[in-house]
């Protein structure tokens, strides 16, 4: 559980996140990850000014052990300013494995997802890439899907210059869910959404 004011710790909400030149900034670069568990590349917070670059990452979740909300080649919360460019993800063939390409989940704020190219997470309840509860920007482009489910319940999420194979797209309006955002370049939460909007194409 996220702790409560008087217990310290990171606030549900993002409204006490450590200031932007305190965390993150991880340099994560040409790294083969392969056959793991939950996730790849995993952060809460800490994904904050991050570059993910040049990775190979493959089958996730391949026994289709792990249930929840975490399985991903990439899953970010509260990814302030990174960028996700020029990797690989492929999902373990054949089955249904829960796990998504790169998931942006809950906070997502000023983001580029460039240049990657995604391949088999088709199911439904995969996803070649997923934008959960994003204030936005979030940038996607020049990257390319193949046989990949896209879904965006998020604010602000532009898709530009991707290629698209064999791809289904999952655009929700959904209203029930809090949008945390950020002053801009900043961990220093400015307020709520109280709706999620349609992404821009």
């Amino acid at each position: 559980h996220f702790p409560k004011e008087d217990e310290g710790g990171l606030l549900e909400g993002g409204s006490n996140i450590p200031p932007l030149d305190k965390i993150g900034h991880h340099l994560i670069r040409n790294n083969s990850i392969s056959r793991c568990g939950q996730a790849g590349i995993y952060g809460c917070y800490g994904g904050v000014g991050c570059v993910i670059e040049g990775n190979v990452i493959t089958d996730i979740n391949y026994r289709d052990e792990w249930r929840g909300s975490n399985q991903a080649a990439v899953k970010i919360l509260f990814p302030i300013d990174p960028i996700i460019r020029n990797n690989l993800f492929i999902a373990a063939e054949g089955i249904e494995t829960r796990a998504k390409g790169i998931w942006l989940d809950w906070g997502s704020q000023d983001t580029r997802v460039t240049g990657n190219l995604i391949i088999g997470f088709g199911h439904r309840i995969e996803g070649g890439f997923f934008s959960e509860v994003n204030f936005g920007p979030t940038m996607v482009d020049n990257n390319i899907f193949v046989q990949s489910y896209i879904k965006c319940e998020s604010n602000g999420c532009i898709f530009a210059h991707n290629l698209f194979s064999d791809c289904i797209f999952d655009f929700w309006f959904y209203q029930g869910r809090i949008v945390p955002f950020f002053k801009p370049h900043s961990t220093k939460r400015q307020d709520f959404y109280f709706f999620v909007t349609q992404p821009h194409i």
